[in-house]
């Protein structure tokens, strides 16, 4: 496959966000992450800004370096779900178990100069991206041959061709509330709870370790 062939498939069966989902943890595995959402951080954070991050590990005295990445919870590129909007869920990938677990240990950490109660990133449920709905992906979805549902506005198209970004609908909640794709949708949510409470050791409020 070239890369125009891998490029057009990408286009044409994935949205980036059911990317993320299905790679998110291979991707933990190797780079050996570990995730931490902080809650109601500071929307002044720039998750994409090293700056930032190292401000992190300065603040609250972490390792340099300990702090790999960081996104917001919602996918969103500014972490807003409404205009006036001005703090939201925040995930923090550690690059070392005992770090992660020091900070859980506090049960909080400091982004942008203000106390964010911490806690292990849950197991993410599976929702297809072409009808919304959970339990498979959509290279599996019964309803393939229908037009897709977009995870932002709800319209007949996929996500990554959608160029109503102020729009926002949840097909599985019928609500103009919040969208499809964002996690802090109520039925997401429940999926992820169930989810967790199945799975005993990621069920744990800290990491396992070497010394676990």
């Amino acid at each position: 496959m070239t890369c125009k062939e891998a490029a057009d498939w990408v286009k044409k069966n994935e949205t980036s966000n059911e990317l993320e989902d299905r790679m998110e943890e291979a991707i933990s595995i190797q780079t050996q992450t570990y995730i931490l959402t902080a809650h109601f951080a500071p929307l002044d954070f720039q998750p994409e800004d090293p700056n930032h991050l190292g401000e992190i590990e300065t603040c609250n005295s972490l390792p340099s370096g300990s702090v790999r990445a960081s996104q917001w919870v919602n996918g969103k590129k500014d972490g807003k779900r409404k205009p006036n909007q001005r703090f939201a869920f925040l995930y923090l990938h550690l690059d070392n178990a005992d770090t992660a677990n020091d900070i859980l240990l506090r049960e909080n950490i400091v982004i942008c100069g203000k106390k964010c109660q911490v806690s292990r990133k849950a197991p993410a449920p599976i929702f297809c991206y072409h009808c919304q709905e959970k339990g498979h992906m959509s290279d599996r979805c019964p309803l393939k041959g229908e037009s897709p549902i977009c995870g932002q506005c709800g319209g007949p198209h996929r996500m990554n061709q959608c160029d109503n970004e102020e729009k926002v609908y949840c097909a599985r909640c019928k609500t103009t509330d919040h969208a499809s794709r964002d996690r802090t949708c109520p039925e997401y949510m429940r999926e992820t709870k169930t989810m967790t409470s199945r799975q005993t050791i990621d069920n744990l409020p800290f990491f396992p370790t070497s010394n676990s």
